[in-house]
């Protein structure tokens, strides 16, 4: 099974001080992409959550990719106040 915006990160076996502690994959959709929005350069940006998983083969980063989070565009919309009109009269008018 293939899971789209997703990967891991698992830990290397370092053979110099600068080499990375962790290495690995993420497997990214063109429709993601398309969609991530670029900075004033150009380039875009990616928003990356990660979870510490164990296995039987030892503990890894699993990753998930997603456009960045957007408070301006995540507020609810105000709600409308509506007025109601009814046929019925008022018994105590």
């Amino acid at each position: 099974m293939k899971y789209v915006n997703t990967g891991a990160l698992w830990k290397r076996q370092k053979k110099s001080d600068k080499a990375p502690d962790m290495g690995g994959e993420l497997l990214l959709t063109q429709d993601l992409i398309d969609s991530l929005p670029r900075d004033e350069d150009g380039d875009l940006r990616l928003e990356v959550s990660a979870w510490v998983r164990q296995t039987a083969k030892g503990e890894f980063l699993s990753l998930r990719a997603a456009k960045p989070y957007n408070a301006e565009q995540s507020k609810p919309a105000k709600p409308v106040k509506k007025e109601i009109e009814d046929d019925i009269p008022d018994p105590w008018a």
